[in-house]
């Protein structure tokens, strides 16, 4: 397949260093390709609160509009650096979308330029379960990373389709590489905040991106030590209810900007069904969340929300034992909703369990989700 270099990358298999402009042959498969921090650069350093953080520009990836994939770092001040510590990776969401053939763009044009410090700081900040771990006596440190292609965290270096941004700040047509750039930017955060467990927390287009970069770790031999999916998947579920009108995403167009994991082979039921995930996930969605239409009707024995979830849910219903990964289905309203059972909340891990008038998950007497998500982190930490 031909692939586009990033500058700094050797051509496979050879001595060769891609420069500017050229092409490189490659029989790799686009998920194994090696990644750049040759090129990632510290831009500023600040102080939040407790936090101390650094925010990174990695030139070797570019944007989809204008600027570079970004990053942030946070650590306690008051905690050693050297000092060996959880690292929690937040991967906020965003949707995605796609140049039509006039080159304008199909969704709002967020998550097309570069993400600020200020922007990814917001994340650090969140309510929910990011407060928890904030406050938690392990003394997490954190990852933020820009999701600036709008691809997902997923995309593999594909030519963005009628993109009319090109050429890019490296000279290059413009590609959609955000799961190469939020590699490259775990591979920095662990060797910096002196990592000792990495988890995984993504919400919406995060949850998605969460996914992907487990796996893709996973076939190059790196594993982290669980994950949290709120609310979407890459799954036949999700096509199935965009076919079936439920949402205005154009699957497989989009699929045209992500590549590899929007190929049927990759839906994540299927890798796990398949043993190709050992990563511990945590499938956490919201039954009448209203990004897959709530309780709307897909067929006779599921509503759409039902359908999106349930090839996943199967899938890790019938792992062995010694598998941790659940599931945790919710009713958790938007905290605008005052009737009961509307369960409609997008993203639930993204606010504190009290703030719907109906608190919690009342599937379970209000309780604070969060705090079971929170235990069986510590459940995992307790394993290693």
């Amino acid at each position: 397949m031909l692939f586009s270099c990033q500058i700094g990358l050797l051509e496979q298999d050879t001595e060769q260093e891609c420069t500017q402009g050229e092409t490189c042959q490659s029989t790799t498969h686009p998920l194994d390709q090696p990644i750049n921090l040759e090129r990632i650069e510290l831009v500023e350093s600040n102080v939040m609160g407790q936090f101390a953080v650094e925010y990174y520009r990695n030139k070797a990836y570019t944007c989809a509009q204008s600027g570079y994939q970004t990053f942030l770092l946070a650590y306690r001040q008051t905690d050693p650096l050297e000092t060996a510590r959880p690292l929690w990776v937040r991967m906020h969401g965003g949707g995605t979308g796609l140049y039509n053939d006039d080159g304008s763009y199909s969704k709002p044009m967020t998550f097309l330029t570069e993400e600020s410090l200020s922007a990814l700081s917001n994340h650090l900040q969140e309510t929910g379960l990011l407060r928890q771990i904030r406050q938690h006596n392990k003394g997490y440190r954190f990852l933020i990373p820009s999701m600036c292609d709008h691809d997902l965290y997923s995309g593999v270096g594909d030519v963005d389709p009628n993109n009319p941004n090109s050429p890019d700040e490296n000279g290059l047509e413009r590609a959609t590489d955000g799961l190469y750039a939020t590699m490259a930017a775990l591979s920095f955060a662990k060797e910096r905040l002196h990592a000792n467990a990495v988890f995984l927390h993504g919400t919406s287009a995060g949850a998605i991106g969460a996914f992907s970069l487990a796996y893709a770790l996973e076939r190059r031999d790196i594993l982290v030590d669980g994950s949290v999916l709120d609310a979407h998947i890459l799954s036949k579920g999700w096509s199935d209810i965009v076919d079936a009108g439920c949402t205005d995403y154009d699957f497989w167009a989009i699929a045209e900007r992500i590549g590899a994991l929007l190929e049927p082979q990759y839906y994540p039921e299927k890798l796990v069904a398949d043993g190709l995930v050992s990563t511990p996930l945590l499938h956490v969605w919201s039954r009448g969340d209203e990004a897959c239409c709530g309780m709307s009707v897909y067929d006779a024995s599921s509503t759409t929300c039902e359908h999106h979830h349930n090839n996943m849910r199967q899938a890790i219903d019938v792992l062995p034992s010694t598998n941790s990964s659940l599931n945790m289905e919710l009713c958790v309203n938007n905290p605008a909703t005052a009737e009961a059972l509307a369960c409609d909340m997008h993203s639930a891990t993204k606010i504190d369990f009290e703030m719907p008038s109906l608190p919690g998950n009342q599937d379970d007497n209000g309780s604070d989700y969060n705090a079971a998500i929170v235990t069986w982190i510590d459940g995992l930490d307790a394993d290693e």
